[in-house]
């Protein structure tokens, strides 16, 4: 599996720089969890069902990063979440390693491999990663935001008679870290470039 990407928390790596608060950082952008949007791109009915969203969040500190994850709910009315994705009060931490990353390229595969937590956040939920189960997601930068990779991922939920039951959505992020800069304003090189990366789940219900 790719090192970059791997966890016993489901998937990625990153960075290790000295970064300002990270409370006063966007970490999930709003355009990554617009509904409508999704639903339009993966061609699924308006009156489909938001199941559940699941997030799971490494945010730099120190040496390494810290581990979250959140159980979201979506306000059928308004389109909404109940809660804010980018308040860490809002998760539950979940543990640190130690660890320095540099995603040098545009674009990035992202390997994700478990849901940490999930039946604690989900307890009448089936685990969708009972089996040896990798779900690739290819991210990249987007010509107007240059300042983070994603990318996204649908499977489809079938049944034991071949009907379409749902999806299941994948959307990987990475935030990259403002270069540092020495004296004279020139980039100094690092290895270390993302302050903050992660993944949501979302799974819909044809209704």
């Amino acid at each position: 599996m790719h090192p970059l990407c791997k966890v016993w928390i489901a998937v990625f790596g990153f960075l290790a720089l000295s970064m300002p608060a990270w409370t006063q950082d966007t970490f999930v952008k709003p355009d990554l969890l617009n509904i409508e949007k999704i639903q339009n791109q993966e061609q699924l009915s308006k009156t489909s069902k938001v199941k559940r969203i699941y997030i799971f969040l490494a945010v730099h500190e120190n040496n390494g990063y810290k581990f979250y994850v959140g159980r979201f709910e979506l306000n059928p009315e308004t389109k909404t979440l109940n809660k804010e994705p980018n308040n860490l009060k809002e998760y539950q931490e979940i543990g640190f390693i130690p660890r320095k990353i540099l995603i040098s390229e545009n674009q990035h595969m992202c390997y994700i491999s478990a849901l940490p937590k999930f039946k604690e956040l989900f307890p009448n939920h089936t685990y969708p990663f009972k089996r040896e189960r990798l779900v690739e997601v290819p991210t990249k930068k987007a010509p107007d935001d240059q300042a983070r990779l994603t990318g996204s991922k649908s499977l489809p939920l079938i049944n034991r008679d071949g009907e379409k039951m749902g999806l299941e959505h994948f959307i990987a992020f990475y935030n990259l870290a403002p270069p540092q800069l020495d004296a004279e304003g020139k980039p100094v090189p690092s290895e270390n470039n993302i302050h903050s990366y992660g993944f949501i789940e979302i799974k819909f219900d044809n209704s």
